[in-house]
């Protein structure tokens, strides 16, 4: 939705100030409880449709959002939806014992290997976990180049719907251009 001024209807922070680090563990700081937590006592930054303002936690809600009203978890309907009608096989939020043999392990800021960080309320803002055969093909069925009944549909997501900052920065479907 783009409200009165032009800019995209976000009045939602960036993130939550209830996650923090060591919230539940130092591999899970975003709890999903959390995310509810501070929805309850949220108010808006500013009124929808003011101005624009990135939101990690917008776009995890929303995927929380599909996934409940999808009646299922967020992996499922990812997998269901997206990942088998493209043949992404190692797409995952959660990966396989075998596909964990084969990822890249996870590194803390000083470049030691460290568990993967578990993003429970924020999977729909980039948790994601895929092999670069993968993203060849989801770059490959964006580009046209492979047929997908997702195909059309994948397109919208590269339309520009938005000036998010100045000129300097695009919208398109959850994304900056």
């Amino acid at each position: 939705h783009v409200g009165p001024s032009g800019h995209a209807s976000v009045g939602l922070p960036r993130m939550p100030n209830n996650f923090a680090h060591g919230v539940g563990g130092m591999t899970d700081p975003y709890p999903l409880e959390r995310m509810y937590e501070f929805l309850g006592k949220c108010t808006l930054a500013s009124d929808i449709g003011e101005k624009y303002l990135y939101s990690n936690l917008g776009f995890g809600l929303l995927a929380q959002i599909l996934a409940n009203h999808a009646g299922t978890d967020l992996e499922t309907l990812l997998v269901n939806r997206v990942c088998d009608p493209l043949g992404l096989k190692d797409t995952r939020f959660e990966l396989s014992a075998e596909q964990q043999t084969r990822a890249a392990g996870a590194h803390d800021w000083n470049h030691n290997p460290t568990p993967p960080l578990n993003f429970d309320a924020m999977k729909g803002a980039g948790s994601l976990r895929s092999s670069a055969v993968d993203l060849l093909h989801f770059v490959a069925v964006n580009a046209g180049l492979v047929d997908s009944a997702l195909w059309p549909t994948l397109q919208l997501a590269h339309i520009d719907r938005e000036d998010a900052i100045g000129k300097r920065v695009d919208v398109a479907m959850g994304w900056h251009t």
